[in-house]
């Protein structure tokens, strides 16, 4: 009788496990689904047409590129830069931490043993914080859109090097070792991320002055899209 109900409660906790695990799976991809529903329709928000042709770009497209070539040749082996990635990652950390209400009890950081940061009760926004942001893309973009025309052509270019730093720091960090993506599953993680790039893209583009840095009709029309193509799908449009 006793090893019937140890089998009973063994079966039992076994089929809890399988409904937590099937549950919390449906949410991730849920979630993965709607954020890459969204990168695919901020492809379509963008009017290239409008957008003209390549020289109004040159300026962001040499921010990209200036950057990139900068860190393959120097920065990618300074040590003194490294420390500043990986404090940015940390403060990014903080960040999440910060938005979630969670308390931060402490952050280190280094250019040879990475960084840290200790937070109380941390969460899948403070574990993915740095993959969808970074400092200098969050300081650039805000400057960018609050500048005057005068210094349009300068807030391109930081554009360009604040979003080319983003992506490389990003792509480096992300590898199947990564404590912080194992928080949501290293899959899960990846997707998100490469949708989340997708999105920061159109909205930097949103932001330059080739689109007169009108990145709210940006998301308008990429809601007006996302909202009109689902409910096509769902068979629900007029």
């Amino acid at each position: 009788m006793k090893c019937l109900f140890l089998k009973i409660s063994t079966t039992r906790r076994k089929y809890g496990q399988v409904k937590s695990f099937l549950f919390v799976t449906g949410v991730r991809c849920i979630v993965l689904g709607a954020v890459a529903f969204w990168a695919i329709e901020s492809i379509r928000a963008i009017d290239i047409v409008r957008l003209g042709s390549l020289l109004p770009w040159l300026p962001f497209l040499g921010g990209l590129a200036g950057y990139a070539v900068l860190w393959a040749l120097a920065l990618r082996r300074n040590q003194t830069f490294s420390f500043w990635e990986t404090t940015d990652h940390e403060l990014m950390h903080a960040l999440g931490a910060i938005l979630t209400l969670r308390g931060v009890r402490g952050l280190s950081s280094s250019s040879s043993a990475g960084g840290k940061v200790e937070v109380e009760r941390p969460n899948a926004v403070v574990a993915m914080m740095p993959y969808l942001v970074s400092g200098p893309l969050l300081v650039v973009s805000t400057l960018a859109a609050i500048c005057s025309e005068r210094w349009e052509s300068v807030a391109d270019v930081l554009l360009g090097v604040a979003f080319s730093y983003h992506v490389i720091r990003v792509v480096r960090t992300v590898h199947p070792r990564q404590t912080d993506l194992r928080y949501l599953s290293f899959l899960f993680s990846v997707g998100l991320i490469l949708s989340a790039i997708v999105i920061t893209a159109f909205v930097v583009i949103g932001l330059t002055s080739v689109s007169e840095g009108d990145v709210g009709r940006y998301v308008a029309r990429t809601w007006a899209l996302v909202v009109l193509d689902f409910s096509s799908m769902m068979g629900i449009s007029k």
